[in-house]
C-alpha cells in the first residue's frame, strides 16, 4: 500500500507506518538463495543487506519492507543511500519490514496486519522504537 499524506491522524488506535526516504523492496529467501526486488522489478545488489536475510531462522520467506540509510541521528536519508552506490564508503543500510507475506510458505496476506507483529517477531530483531530491522 503506498503512502497517504493527511493533515492529521484519525482519532483513536489507528495502525499506521512511519514513511522512510529510501526503496521500497520485496525481499524473497528460498532456501540459501535471497533477492531484494523493487517494485519495478529491479534487482537490489546490497551485500551487506542480502547477508542478513541469508541469516533469517527460516528456509522460505517473502517479505515486503524499506530499504534505507541512517544518518548519524537514526534518520533515514535518500542521499545517503544515493551516495553508497557511487562511493568507496561503506553507508550501514537496514531493512524495515512492514508485512510478512510468505512465512515458510503460508500465505498471510489476507491476514489482519495486527497479528502480524507476533510472527516477524521470530523473523529479525526489533530497534528501540519496535521496528523490526534485517
Amino acid at each position: 500500500m503506498k503512502a497517504l499524506l493527511v493533515e492529521k491522524l484519525p482519532a483513536g488506535d489507528s495502525p499506521y507506518e512511519v514513511k522512510f526516504d529510501g526503496y521500497r523492496a520485496l525481499a524473497f529467501k528460498n532456501g540459501k538463495e535471497v533477492r531484494l526486488v523493487s517494485r519495478n522489478d529491479k534487482e537490489f545488489t546490497y551485500s551487506q543487506l542480502l547477508d542478513a536475510l541469508k541469516l533469517l531462522p527460516t528456509e522460505h520467506v517473502v517479505l515486503d519492507g524499506e530499504i534505507a540509510a541512517l544518518d548519524e541521528k537514526g534518520r533515514s536519508s535518500f542521499q545517503l543511500i544515493q551516495a553508497s552506490k557511487s562511493s568507496d564508503h561503506r553507508v550501514p543500510l537496514v531493512y524495515y519490514v512492514f508485512d510478512l507475506l510468505f512465512p515458510d510458505g503460508k500465505d498471510l496476506r489476507g491476514k489482519s496486519r495486527l497479528g502480524l507483529g507476533v510472527n516477524c517477531s521470530r523473523a529479525g530483531k526489533r530497534n528501540r522504537t519496535g521496528d523490526l530491522l534485517i
